[in-house]
């Protein structure tokens, strides 16, 4: 069965489409990645650049498809490009001959082959390496070796797999089902440390073939929540484990480089498009949580980007993209997208805008305030409900039916963002929003043990519940607020910039502790 599921997604697929796979597949055979094309220009017909097992270099181009006659003329150029060139890479001396290796995930047909094989002659005696072939069926074969026996084994499972895979990749991920497909492979029973690896290199294939229909039709933040709860899940068998870091970190590094390529996709689509509306059906509230989605995102990605490098420029594009939107184009459908006002908040306080930062966390504070006043019959919905899911309640279009009434006089998000203004000492601010805020119960959910934060769902941990104090102090404020204590936090995220990503596709594990993985902004 799972040939034929293989076949059928490598079939259907294009070079970026198993450009991830493959790379986890050169890894699994001792390969050591050094590059990963984004697919741009200058890249001399090198997709991916290596190191073999044998520290040779190698430089691979992809294709997908079928190569015959009129489609190898097209890529000639390439080609050449590919063997001729040494790799501009600052640890590869480039006097060295390296390896040349053509793939597609299709067929070279056999007058092609021919040339080929006229062209390595004169490839050899001028010096250089002789092209490498891989095709679809050699793919096929080493794609499905890396898979082992980490397959979903539970018929449930396995039906979860297949609905996953048959999506029509228009609508946002189903992430709890996503979670259940993780869950079946990386947590079942392991003999050794070493089959870790193999199951988290499974994982990233399988994962790629389930985010396929996504891919389809360019749903870049299905795809992007996608490898962010891979990476979650990953991080999660880590802590859980004590695992070594030469057991997971290439992999997990891999997803990373997958979800920021994506990310910039998604930026070059949206900065370049004067119209953003995706046809008749788009508009009101879907078109507003959609701009606000996007710019949650890419705020997430500068910050990412500025937090490996601090030199690293923030791009003022997003920035404008923001002032631009805010205040008419978004809309706050519930507390699972307060992550996605936090990171454009934080991104505007990075580039000097404190009026604009300011606002963002004053607009959801009192967003959440006033619709969960007690004297409202319905309230916000808690971060545990997804967009999908209040859009479907709303104009009843699903199953799920969402009791609003349960939210009033509660939020899991106020705290934090009290906080947020603290650190900043915004003591007026908050002064004017008090009478709002003190009636409203703060709620915390804090899983236990530690590692199972990093996973969807989790029924076992500790419920906090709590008011401020009336009066309340300053200084408790401030020390509740710049105090950090990491002792029942993964200790796979702190100080890791995927936080970002992280607090984003898990919104309900957004709370006043996690927050300051990425916010531990105070001037005494």
């Amino acid at each position: 069965m799972i040939d034929r599921i293989v076949e059928n997604w490598l079939t259907n697929t294009n070079e970026i489409g198993y450009q991830i796979p493959f790379c986890q597949y050169l890894m699994t055979s001792n390969f050591t990645i050094l590059h990963i094309s984004t697919h741009g220009q200058m890249e001399q017909g090198k997709d991916i650049i290596t190191l073999d097992e044998n520290e040779k270099p190698c430089a691979f181009q992809l294709k997908s498809g079928t190569i015959n006659v009129t489609i190898w003329r097209k890529i000639k150029g390439e080609i050449d490009e590919l063997v001729e060139i040494p790799i501009n890479y600052p640890s590869i001396n480039k006097d060295i001959p390296h390896r040349a290796v053509l793939v597609t995930n299709g067929r070279i047909t056999d007058p092609v082959r021919r040339g080929i094989d006229d062209l390595n002659l004169s490839y050899k005696n001028r010096g250089f390496s002789e092209l490498e072939l891989i095709t679809g069926s050699d793919l096929l074969k080493r794609f499905i070796g890396v898979h082992g026996s980490f397959l979903p084994t539970d018929l449930s499972d396995f039906k979860i797999f297949l609905e996953l895979i048959l999506s029509d990749g228009h609508e946002l991920l189903d992430k709890k089902q996503m979670s259940v497909f993780l869950e079946s492979i990386l947590f079942t029973p392991s003999r050794n440390k070493s089959e870790f690896k193999r199951k988290i290199a499974s994982s990233v294939l399988l994962t790629q073939y389930v985010l396929q229909p996504y891919e389809s039709t360019n749903n870049h933040i299905s795809i992007i929540e996608g490898w962010s709860m891979l990476c979650g899940y990953i991080l999660s068998l880590v802590e859980k484990t004590e695992m070594k870091e030469k057991y997971w970190r290439k992999s997990f590094d891999l997803i990373l480089e997958k979800i920021n390529s994506q990310l910039e996709r998604l930026k070059d689509e949206f900065l370049s498009r004067t119209e953003l509306t995706e046809g008749a059906w788009d508009g009101g509230l879907i078109y507003k949580s959609r701009i606000l989605m996007v710019l949650g995102w890419l705020s997430a990605l500068e910050l990412y980007k500025k937090q490996i490098d601090t030199n690293y420029n923030i791009d003022e594009r997003v920035y404008g993209s923001i002032k631009k939107h805010y205040g008419k184009r978004f809309w706050f459908w519930g507390e699972s997208a307060t992550p996605l006002f936090v990171m454009m908040s934080l991104l505007t306080w990075e580039l000097g805008d404190t009026i604009l930062s300011d606002k963002i966390i004053w607009d959801v504070i009192n967003v959440i305030t006033f619709g969960n006043d007690l004297r409202r019959v319905e309230g916000i919905p808690d971060p545990y409900f997804s967009p999908k899911e209040i859009l479907g309640d709303l104009y009843q279009i699903s199953n799920t039916k969402i009791d609003k009434d349960t939210f009033v006089g509660s939020s899991y998000h106020l705290g934090l963002l009290v906080d947020i203004l603290v650190r900043r000492k915004k003591r007026q601010i908050l002064d004017n929003l008090w009478k709002l805020i003190f009636p409203i119960q703060k709620c915390e959910f804090k899983p236990k043990p530690s590692w199972k934060m990093l996973i969807w769902d989790c029924h076992e941990g500790q419920q906090i519940e709590n008011f401020y104090k009336t009066p309340q102090s300053w200084k408790e404020l401030r020390d509740e607020a710049i105090n950090f204590d990491n002792s029942d936090m993964p200790k796979v995220l702190c100080d890791n910039p995927f936080s970002y990503y992280f607090l984003i596709c898990y919104p309900h594990r957004l709370t006043r502790s996690t927050i300051k993985l990425i916010n531990r902004v105070y001037t005494p």
